[in-house]
């Protein structure tokens, strides 16, 4: 178990993480090291006061997550994921999620994270399914739910799947609800409750959210 650990804690001090080699240092060793001996690989790099726990789901694919990442000035929100009873969460490329969220994957339930990075103090329930594209920017406090969480007459029950595009920015304080596709290359604006599909390219906002015009990336 030592050489274990102490090989895993060489690999990690040699290791690049795009865009967080200098917060390295805030780098949780034993909680990495266990993620990884419960996950049987090196998929989830786990930062201080974040925690992980599998309940026998999984994190595969070729890519790395990293979770509970902190900035220099950061506050340090724990974070927590869970993946209960047979949860897969895929990752496609470097996907990082910083200091604040609270994510919970249902039993049997998946997620696809393609490549990007979720800011503080995310807020993701799912019991179904999610797929986030690759390029994809999400910002403070957005919260993601695929359910309702309760049966209400006359509205369909159960998880419905959400799917954000590639090239997709979410605004702070965004809130997207079950049956969702966002359209690559969308921008959704800050405190839009998204409960209807948004078109690709097309910028989103209001109560519920609307398309506005198109997008014109620089």
């Amino acid at each position: 178990m030592f050489a274990c650990v102490e090989a895993l804690r060489n690999t990690l001090r040699t290791a690049i993480i795009p865009d967080q080699l200098s917060m390295l240092r805030h780098l949780s060793i034993l909680r990495t090291t266990c993620a990884a001996l419960r996950n049987r690989a090196l998929k989830i790099w786990v930062y201080r006061r974040a925690s992980v726990v599998l309940h026998q789901g999984s994190v595969v694919g070729p890519g790395k997550l990293v979770f509970g990442a902190q900035w220099k000035s950061g506050i340090f929100r724990p974070s927590q994921l869970v993946l209960r009873q047979g949860a897969v969460c895929q990752v496609e490329g470097t996907f990082r999620i910083h200091e604040g969220a609270s994510i919970w994957i249902n039993q049997s339930a998946r997620i696809t994270l393609g490549s990007g990075y979720i800011n503080s103090g995310v807020n993701i329930s799912i019991s179904g399914s999610l797929t986030i594209g690759h390029d994809v920017a999400i910002a403070e406090n957005v919260t993601i739910w695929d359910a309702d969480g309760h049966e209400i007459q006359g509205r369909a029950a159960g998880p419905q799947p959400v799917n954000i595009g590639n090239h997709v920015w979410i605004g702070l304080n965004t809130t997207i609800l079950k049956g969702v596709t966002i359209g690559d290359g969308a921008v959704i604006a800050a405190g839009a409750l998204v409960n209807r599909d948004i078109p690709a390219g097309m910028l989103a906002a209001g109560v519920p959210a609307r398309p506005i015009r198109q997008v014109i990336w620089s």
